[in-house]
């Protein structure tokens, strides 16, 4: 025999040995599912808007499934954006906010009970995952409506 038919003999007896266990499968917490709304709507908004209004302006991108980044699509010649990132494991999301003429936003939020709610002087209002949405990308989306 080999030492190649050696070793793989070895190893067949050595894995028989070993009781198989099946992995233990943790529950997802249970404000993963209005963060995944959220992500959803923020893209399907965003998506929306590219479609109605004019072409691909704004890009959305999630990242290991705690960031989602809306920025300006290359041929655009803007500076809207937002960031929003939440930490496990009391689903506090962190909003940063960029839009053209103000001093950047940030925003704590934590998700409860299936609704947004504000952490921080952001905003007092408990939101659903779309109207959180909304409450992103409204003035990046619509930053002429903002000006005086």
């Amino acid at each position: 025999m080999s030492w190649i038919e050696d070793r793989l003999e070895r190893q067949k007896k050595e894995t028989a040995v070993q009781p198989t266990e099946k992995p233990k499968v943790e529950p997802s917490p249970k404000w993963q599912d209005v963060w995944y709304k959220i992500r959803d709507s923020i893209k399907a908004d965003v998506e929306l808007f590219n479609k109605k209004g004019g072409g691909p302006q704004f890009v959305v991108r999630a990242s290991e499934d705690t960031i989602i980044y809306v920025v300006p699509s290359p041929n655009l010649n803007s500076v809207e954006s937002a960031v929003l990132q939440i930490s496990e494991p009391k689903a506090m999301l962190q909003l940063n906010r960029i839009l053209l003429g103000l001093d950047p936003q940030r925003g704590q939020f934590q998700i409860h009970q299936g609704i947004v709610w504000s952490k921080s002087d952001f905003t007092m209002k408990p939101m659903t995952p779309e109207e959180f949405s909304q409450f992103i990308l409204e003035p990046i989306l619509f930053p002429l409506t903002r000006l005086p």
